[in-house]
């Protein structure tokens, strides 16, 4: 960029202009996807927490009705069966 007698040139302003599109190119460029990786982390977090209160949600009403009704002694083979693997998978 040469100033000849304190006045700028055309290329001085073509240049000037195509340093100005680069950078806002790139800051446009950046920005967005910070943005949505911070997004998609937010998800992902939003996501897990909300599995784990639906699994502590649904352990807790497992207990509750465990404490409040007892199985009858004698049920059919398989309704047992499936019970005894739920206790051993879930305790």
């Amino acid at each position: 960029m040469a100033i000849v007698g304190g006045a700028m040139t055309i290329p001085d302003y073509v240049a000037i202009g195509v340093l100005f599109v680069l950078i806002v190119w790139a800051v446009a460029d950046r920005f967005p996807r910070g943005i949505s990786e911070s997004l998609k982390l937010r998800v992902i977090v939003r996501t897990s927490l909300r599995s784990d209160l639906i699994r502590a949600a649904q352990f807790a009403i497992g207990e509750e009705l465990r404490t409040e009704f007892q199985a009858p002694h004698e049920l059919p083979s398989e309704l047992r069966t499936r019970m005894e693997e739920l206790a051993v998978r879930h305790g």
